[in-house]
């Protein structure tokens, strides 16, 4: 009789152990799902998209210069307040109303540099995240040459580069 209820205390034991395992999975589970297909997912849960770089100010111009599709990833209204002139909005929060159009325009094997207001802060802290996003949403969407211009629309207020005497040479 001793080692039945024994044995009886030990599987309920183990019962209990397995239902809070059982109840733990799914909450992960769940909450891994409801991240996934959030507007704006948890940081632990992002992994870098394959292809994407950040790039800095002078590259932006270069690529720039160089004719690269600018992606603001803000919305329609501050894309009109002001936008890195010839950039294509495709504002992130409302990404699937106008995907279809922004994937006919530009192949997915074309370089785009997305970006967003950029960095503001006292110290230079705060970044947007919305060009973040857009970016490694475009690469998991199949665009393979995505760069991120984290300095965002302040690239417009900002002094361009200076070219060296060399640079202005080889213009002429």
């Amino acid at each position: 009789m001793k080692i039945a209820d024994s044995l009886l205390k030990k599987s309920s034991l183990a019962q209990c152990i397995a239902g809070t395992i059982l109840i733990m999975v799914v909450a992960i589970l769940l909450g891994l799902t409801a991240n996934h297909f959030s507007k704006r997912p948890l940081k632990i849960m992002q992994k870098a998209a394959a292809g994407l770089r950040k790039i800095d100010l002078k590259q932006a111009f270069m690529l720039y210069e160089q004719k690269t599709p600018f992606v603001d990833a803000r919305t329609p209204d501050m894309f009109k307040d002001g936008h890195i002139p010839g950039a294509y909005n495709l504002d992130f929060y409302d990404v699937d109303k106008n995907f279809s159009g922004f994937s006919g325009t530009f192949e997915k094997t074309a370089p785009l540099v997305v970006y967003c207001q950029g960095i503001s802060g006292p110290r230079n802290e705060d970044t947007c995240e919305t060009s973040r996003l857009l970016a490694e949403l475009l690469s998991t969407r199949g665009f393979k040459r995505v760069m991120l211009f984290e300095q965002g629309y302040a690239f417009g207020k900002t002094p361009r580069p200076r070219r060296s005497r060399k640079q202005l040479r080889r213009c002429r």
